[in-house]
């Protein structure tokens, strides 16, 4: 009887397609690293897990996080509700605690 029990059990597992690749997009509370979306703005956006934020697809160093983008200029950190105008700057302790430790790249320096 047991065996015809787990017989039975297997096979509508089997059936119902029960962990056969059934896959869905992480929520978004809990984003994996590179899980693309699009913001209220419909713009593309990729989360990055290093950087607790997601970064604009195709658009160097500017961040979105909770309704704001973000990005440094001349090591001052700006911030706007809108990705095309409207930057104003701020405090370290106003962006987002992942981006505080963001190193810029030294392009074309060479360390010696």
């Amino acid at each position: 009887m047991k065996k015809t029990v787990l017989t039975i059990f297997s096979s509508l597992i089997l059936i119902s397609g029960f962990g056969a690749g059934v896959y869905a997009d992480p929520p978004p509370w809990a984003p994996a690293h590179g899980y693309r979306d699009k913001n209220d703005d419909g713009v593309d956006i990729v989360f990055d897990s290093g950087l607790g934020v997601y970064a604009v697809v195709d658009v160097p160093d500017i961040y979105w996080d909770s309704d704001y983008y973000y990005r440094e200029r001349n090591d001052r950190w700006e911030r706007s509700s809108n990705l095309d105008a409207g930057w104003i700057l701020i405090e370290t302790n106003d962006i987002p605690p992942g981006l505080r430790g963001k190193k810029k790249e030294n392009k074309g320096k060479k360390n010696n």
